[in-house]
């Protein structure tokens, strides 16, 4: 927990002296390939003007575990999220925001539930700084209250799990990518994307922190109207809370193999795709453990 408000202050530090500084001012050209920007499932926001899209993304977990054994227990947890997303250059960086609205299915030995609706939106500011082999990009945000909460959030016995669309706070966002350019379309990137939850809502569940890292091998090609991505991602979530106590079963260590493609079919619109599998997963307690994330996208730039 420490170690990633730690990290949550280094990121918004960064983008104040940059501000500041004005070192960041420099700005991604219209005929770049998108760069990842910190998102859990790498849409990437890169406009010299205005930029609209959506995503549907798909997170599925059917392995039952105890630590990182196999669990003798039987369920499902499906959550079908469709993202609607704007981003607006302006003086200061790229303002972004982000509208899920999800589906989630939970099912185990003993209990059916679901819910739908609006989830929690994200208000993020991006800055970018461009050299000539090294390239960085930070944002920092907020995940606002605008997905219903529940009394008792946790379902289940077998299995017990969080459902429900929102934690019901105001929760900081951050994230950081720093780039090395291996040739003329190559690249190394590191990444991470955190968030933290550092109150409780209004029924005393107080959501755990969330943190990812990732190393990724990026490509253009198709005279830079492509780009794939290839990596590891390493994601931590804390303990959710209630009434200020750890709500048992609830927080994780996994690691994923990740592939994304990206193109232009046309000017400014654009499609994108993103696949994770887990390669190594330990969770706390006896819960369900990820078994695949797919996202697929469409935008458009309005400055292509």
């Amino acid at each position: 927990m420490l170690r990633a408000m730690y990290a949550a202050l280094a990121a918004i530090v960064s983008v104040l002296v940059c501000w500041r500084a004005g070192v960041c001012a420099a700005q991604p050209t219209a005929d770049e390939p998108p760069k990842f920007a910190g998102d859990p499932l790498m849409r990437a926001p890169q406009t010299e003007s205005w930029e609209v899209g959506s995503s549907l993304d798909l997170e599925r977990r059917t392995t039952a575990r105890s630590g990182s054994d196999d669990a003798p227990a039987h369920g499902s947890y499906d959550r079908t999220t469709l993202t609607i997303t704007a981003s607006h250059q302006l003086g200061i960086g790229l303002v972004e925001l982000q509208l899920p609205i999800s589906t989630i299915r939970f099912r185990d030995s003993s209990t059916a539930a679901d819910v739908g609706g609006l989830g929690d939106a994200s208000l993020h500011l991006h800055r970018y700084r461009h050299g000539h082999r090294w390239s960085s990009r930070y944002f920092v945000g907020l995940r606002l209250p605008t997905g219903a909460t529940a009394a008792m959030p946790v379902v289940g016995e077998a299995l017990p799990t969080v459902v429900q669309l929102g934690a019901g706070t105001f929760d900081p966002e951050f994230g950081a990518c720093t780039e090395l350019a291996l040739g003329e379309a190559t690249a190394l990137a590191a990444c991470d994307h955190g968030r933290i939850a550092v109150y409780a809502n209004g029924h005393g569940f107080r959501d755990g922190y969330a943190f990812h890292a990732r190393l990724l091998l990026t490509t253009a090609f198709a005279e830079r109207r492509a780009s794939a991505h290839v990596g590891l991602l390493y994601e931590t979530l804390g303990a959710a809370q209630l009434d200020g106590d750890d709500l048992p079963s609830t927080g994780h260590h996994e690691l994923f193999a990740e592939a994304s493609l990206w193109f232009v079919v046309v000017r400014g619109l654009s499609l994108r795709s993103t696949v994770e599998l887990p390669l190594y997963e330990h969770v706390t307690g006896m819960q369900l453990a990820d078994t695949v994330r797919v996202m697929a996208g469409v935008s458009y730039d309005f400055a292509r």
